[in-house]
């Protein structure tokens, strides 16, 4: 038999009409109006199976009684459970003697792990009055199921990753999400991005702290997750300056409450993501700081970072379009870039359409290795006529 906790469960309201008279209320046993209208909530024993999920605990009470008119000696119960790729000891029991009526009572507690198929293997042995062996063995069959799914989504912007975890709700209860950390390698840095300041303190902590020390996650006071809902959380990953890093490894480490404080915690299969290096060079550009006006020159801040394993002696180069054109000179030479650094630079503008528009093409060559690079940024800017918006 599963122990299982008990449960909440409402009562079914009783309706009445308001305009029932006094001796009317009487008839139905005295029951007054505020009883009817502020029904509780009650507990009550779960009258089925139910699911179970990986990562929490399944519990169980097992009995092996004598139900003869003789006494038994040597009485010995091993309880194993089978997955789908192993099989685990999970507990033994003896006694020396078992009376009629008498039962030996053992209770099973195993951290559910593995997803699929299970089978409880309870192999009971005995010796009867007359000296005879006896052994009989009975099985359980269940099936474990996945509490939740999770997505990753991991985004390069510069030097840092940013990585997006999506995490919906597959049971059929509510779950309160206690702690969800992204776990890589100790030279990496990570920041949880999933909490808010408050007025009390500026600093963020991790989704796994209470808000009662300054701070809120993003979710306030609904970080609980209903059945088939789903939430994003969000991090930043932070490799070190001037390392060469190819491969990023992580996993994920989950905890979680559901109804009656049930606990679950679940770690993921670690994860990688390759490092795209094929380009040698990052290139990008700053939002502008002001507005751009139509043949007004402007300057945007740009940043090169330097993924090759030697220096570079770059030429700065544009193939304008025909909304905004690079007024710097062509050719023009960029300091020496060494392995693993980074630099800036301002570069002037000019546009010459109104509207939203994207910048020209920058073209990077070197001359020691006789490379191109050419960059295609995201980056658009809305231009307007001066002293005429549009």
């Amino acid at each position: 038999m599963r122990l299982s906790k008990p449960l909440p469960v409402r009562e079914v309201p009783k309706y009445f009409d308001l305009n029932f008279s006094e001796n009317s209320i009487n008839a139905c046993g005295g029951i007054q109006v505020e009883q009817l209208l502020f029904l509780g909530d009650i507990v009550a024993v779960p009258s089925h199976f139910g699911n179970i999920y990986v990562g929490e605990y399944f519990i169980c009470y097992i009995r092996v009684s004598n139900d003869g008119d003789s006494t038994v000696k040597d009485v010995s119960v091993k309880v194993d459970i089978q997955a789908v790729t192993k099989s685990l000891m999970l507990t033994t029991k003896s006694t020396e003697r078992l009376a009629p009526k008498e039962g030996l009572d053992i209770i099973v507690i195993h951290e559910v792990k593995v997803l699929g198929k299970h089978n409880l293997l309870v192999l009971v042995n005995y010796t009867e009055e007359m000296g005879e062996a006896v052994t009989f063995r009975r099985s359980f069959k269940f099936v474990t199921l996945n509490p939740l799914t999770l997505k990753t989504k991991i985004q390069q912007v510069k030097e840092n990753f940013y990585l997006e975890a999506q995490i919906q709700n597959l049971m059929d209860v509510p779950m309160h999400l206690e702690k969800i950390a992204l776990r890589v390698d100790s030279k990496i840095k990570v920041t949880d991005l999933n909490t808010l300041p408050t007025t009390t303190g500026s600093e963020l902590r991790p989704l796994n702290f209470d808000s009662c020390f300054g701070w809120k996650n993003i979710f306030d006071k609904k970080a609980y997750i209903n059945a088939t809902d789903v939430r994003r959380y969000l991090f930043k990953i932070s490799p070190p300056k001037q390392s060469q890093l190819k491969t990023i490894i992580w996993n994920f480490e989950l905890g979680w409450r559901t109804a009656m404080g049930q606990r679950g915690r679940l770690q993921t299969n670690l994860s990688q993501y390759e490092i795209e290096t094929s380009e040698e060079l990052l290139f990008f550009v700053e939002a502008p700081s002001s507005e751009i006006i139509l043949y007004e020159p402007f300057i945007l801040e740009c940043n090169i970072s330097n993924l090759s394993q030697q220096t570079l002696n770059l030429k700065l180069y544009s193939a304008n379009n025909d909304a905004i054109f690079l007024c710097s000179k062509e050719g023009s030479k960029v300091k020496p870039l060494a392995s693993g650094c980074s630099t800036c630079f301002d570069l002037t503008f000019v546009a010459v359409k109104k509207g939203l528009q994207p910048l020209c093409t920058v073209r990077l060559e070197d001359s020691s290795a006789e490379k191109s690079y050419s960059f295609e940024t995201a980056r658009h800017v809305f231009v307007r006529q001066k002293n005429n918006r549009s």
